[in-house]
């Protein structure tokens, strides 16, 4: 079940999944394996990302959409690194996502809306999609320097990082970083 919730985080597959009958099951695998919290857990979790790629695909088309539903996905897919992986995966090189997110978007906002706390602040269609940008441009650049942290070569590292800083000094964003323990929390202010 725990493949199945990796492969959800996926638009494609999260879509194909998306059946009464296949539903209608995993909701018999989670109440049955009620005992079992791992089955359990991630077939709430299989639930949850189909029903998270709909709240997203419709939020960034609709702008009565429901963006705290689809800043749940968000949440989700970013305390994992493989669906964070997946979830990117699929933010760019699907072409109905992509379209939606490409496009040029005025913000007037001295700060992004709030949607990845417990309690998210309301907001409007160009938020959200300001703030879904803003994301997956982090995301982005946080790919390129985990790739480059992986690979034996310290000046690698250092070409990846100077360009990270240098993209830092963009006008319009500054890193704010919070640490807990061992996780690092990253939000994004626009300024």
């Amino acid at each position: 079940m725990s493949k199945l919730a990796q492969a959800a985080t996926n638009v494609d597959v999260a879509r194909h999944l998306d059946s009464g009958k296949f539903l209608d099951m995993v909701q018999d695998v989670r109440n049955i394996y009620v005992g079992d919290p791992d089955t359990s857990s991630d077939a709430t979790k299989v639930l949850d990302r189909i029903q998270g790629w709909h709240a997203l695909s419709d939020a960034l088309v609709n702008p009565d959409g429901d963006f705290a539903a689809a800043a749940v996905l968000l949440k989700d897919v970013g305390t994992n690194e493989l669906a964070f992986g997946i979830w990117l995966e699929s933010m760019i090189a699907h072409p109905d996502i992509f379209e939606h997110i490409n496009h040029e978007t005025a913000v007037p906002l001295s700060h992004p809306p709030n949607l990845l706390q417990d309690s998210p602040t309301p907001t409007n269609h160009q938020d959200f999609l300001a703030f879904v940008k803003a994301y997956v441009s982090v995301a982005l650049c946080i790919a390129v320097y985990a790739w480059s942290d992986s690979l034996p070569n310290a000046r690698c590292r250092e070409r990846v990082l100077g360009i990270l800083r240098l993209w830092q000094t963009v006008d319009g964003y500054r890193e704010v970083c919070e640490s807990r323990g061992n996780t690092v929390q990253f939000s994004l202010t626009l300024s």
